[in-house]
């Protein structure tokens, strides 16, 4: 083997230890992430209820991070009472830091709200809360991909009147 041949793959080998360490420590970062939310009922009518939530990321890390738009899903139980839409934007976050994305509206029907009225609308309309969970899907950017991760969180909604 050459002089040559064996500093190119020195080379080699040095830039396939560095990308992997990184993307272990962009794993490890993304697993630190704390994910909440904010929900609210921002109108009940005939037409339909919309619902609101805020979502707050927040890097408790020493190292900035860059995730996609986070993709949201409401439940009810088990059953997906929404989704949001899917945006193909990135959003840094810096170190130590926190990012807020507001007013994610779900609008649900009239007819999504008949099948769900037992569970969902009567309690609300008289007073009492309702727990719905609130389910986060992301991916912590690295080069061309993203190391995907999921948040669960319960909420509370009261009716806003």
């Amino acid at each position: 083997m050459g002089a040559g041949t064996k500093l190119m793959a020195g080379v080699g080998v040095a830039g396939i230890t560095i990308v992997g360490m990184r993307g272990m420590r962009l794993y490890s970062m993304g697993n630190k992430l704390q994910i909440s939310h904010r929900a609210r009922v921002s109108e009940v009518g005939l037409s339909g209820m919309t619902l609101t939530i805020d979502v707050v990321i927040k890097n408790p890390t020493s190292g900035s991070l860059t995730i996609k738009y986070p993709f949201l899903k409401v439940m009810l139980g088990n059953k997906q009472l929404a989704a949001s839409e899917v945006q193909n934007a990135d959003i840094s976050i810096k170190p130590n830091g926190a990012t807020e994305i507001n007013n994610i509206t779900f609008r649900l029907t009239t007819m999504q709200e008949i099948s769900i009225a037992a569970s969902l609308l009567i309690p609300l309309v008289s007073g009492q809360q309702v727990k719905i969970k609130a389910v986060t899907d992301s991916g912590v950017k690295f080069l061309f991909w993203h190391i995907p991760f999921t948040e669960q969180e319960e909420i509370i909604i009261n009716n806003p009147a």
